[in-house]
């Protein structure tokens, strides 16, 4: 029954997103239990120059985001972890950060976060990757598929300046664009000072959680 419902859920926001409808969040229970936490994909400062998720800019269509900022060829991963049951990434849709098909502003991928016992969740969103290997100048790519902790997703990299998107000019600001959306309800975030370090792997969010709306704190 779970899988069913599940799958009419994925067709009915396929649809819509076909004829140009964003999905409305259908409430389903079960998607508010034992919530799965999402980490921080590298050591790093969390909004260092003020902007945090209660204001931050939606750049995905989530329900909260955030800068979060290392220098460049720093290694970020996917770091997520259950409170029941097991939890993997799936399916890391890829595409242009800034919608320059260039990739002058890095890769920005979505990544589905799948609970064993609640299913599909929602996606966690990461933007201004760079699948450039710093170490041996290999080119690398996120696989289609199974994903699970630690996977890597790619590293840092200072872009050329765009007005509007990565307005970075010096190595104090390279960052990812982080940004969680979850599919009833919404996903929340952990509240913390602006400028704060942050180890890898720290839970910066959650999935499964009880938010009535977006930008909102766990």
């Amino acid at each position: 029954m779970n899988n069913r419902k599940y799958l009419l859920t994925a067709m009915i926001a396929a649809a819509l997103l076909i004829i140009g409808v964003v999905p409305v969040k259908i409430a389903f229970a079960s998607h508010h239990v034992s919530p799965d936490n999402l980490g921080a994909p590298f050591s790093g400062t969390w909004a260092r120059f003020g902007d945090g998720p209660a204001t931050h800019w939606l750049a995905m269509g989530g329900d909260w985001s955030v800068d979060f900022y290392q220098s460049a060829g720093t290694e970020g991963q996917l770091r997520i972890s259950a409170t029941s049951g097991t939890v993997t990434g799936q399916s890391a849709f890829r595409y242009n950060s800034c919608g320059n098909p260039m990739e002058s502003a890095g890769s920005s991928y979505r990544i589905r976060i799948v609970n064993s016992g609640q299913g599909d969740r929602g996606w966690m969103g990461y933007a201004h990757v760079s699948r450039i290997n710093p170490s041996s100048g290999a080119s690398y790519t996120l696989g289609i598929g199974s994903l699970s902790n630690g996977t890597r997703i790619g590293w840092t990299e200072q872009w050329p300046y765009q007005a509007g998107c990565y307005e970075v000019t010096t190595a104090q600001g390279v960052h990812w664009h982080l940004e969680a959306r979850q599919d009833s309800h919404f996903s929340c975030y952990i509240s913390r000072s602006n400028n704060t370090a942050v180890g890898a792997g720290v839970t910066i969010g959650r999935m499964g959680s009880n938010a009535t709306a977006t930008k909102q704190a766990c």
